[in-house]
């Protein structure tokens, strides 16, 4: 079990960068932006309001794939704690990378440069541990735990839920969102 949310992580990253590339980039690309811009509604919850679509969709194609843990639960030893735990773990792992793909889709004007942007700030925070090899403390330890995967998302694939790895994730997916937001208010003063 901990294989498969091992490899369901790579998936659910993937899933979540291509996922939010269009958030943003799209409204801008086919000009429906300043139409957004008109309506009684601020940027925040333009932000929010995709973001959370977003998760929501990710959500789902979380629960298509419960079927292989499903499985290994009826035949195995495993418990449903340990399942739930994966899934909670790819549930803000992918929240963490629809909120940084949401910002590099208010940055670019299309959905190619989100992708190219997006997926470059997700691999970028996902080896951050390998420099973390390489250099000696105290930018050891920062690169380490600024790695999106290796120390945060170990736990939650053996079953176990920190509350440190909760925060680190939902820490950074506020990051990213509120990102974004100050982003596309700053964009409405240039376009």
């Amino acid at each position: 079990l901990e294989h498969f949310f091992y490899f369901a992580s790579g998936m659910a990253m993937i899933t979540a960068v291509l996922l939010s590339i269009r958030l943003v980039a799209e409204e801008r690309q086919l000009e429906t932006l300043v139409l957004l811009r008109t309506a009684p509604i601020t940027e925040r919850q333009i932000i929010w309001g995709k973001y959370l679509s977003a998760l929501a969709f990710f959500s789902l194609t979380l629960v298509v794939s419960i079927y292989m843990p499903a499985l290994i639960f009826v035949h195995g030893k495993v418990s449903i704690l340990q399942i739930a735990s994966g899934y909670l773990g790819l549930l803000l792992l992918g929240s963490a990378c629809i909120a940084i793909t949401l910002l590099a889709s208010v940055w670019s004007g299309s959905q190619i440069m989100a992708g190219a942007i997006g997926g470059l700030m997700v691999t970028l925070l996902l080896v951050a541990w390998l420099l973390g090899q390489v250099t000696t403390e105290p930018l050891k330890g920062l690169f380490a735990y600024l790695a999106l995967h290796n120390l945060h998302f170990g736990p939650f694939s053996r079953g176990v839920v920190h509350a440190r790895d909760v925060a680190f994730y939902a820490g950074l997916t506020l990051l990213f969102v509120e990102a974004a937001v100050r982003s596309l208010e700053s964009w409405g003063w240039r376009e």
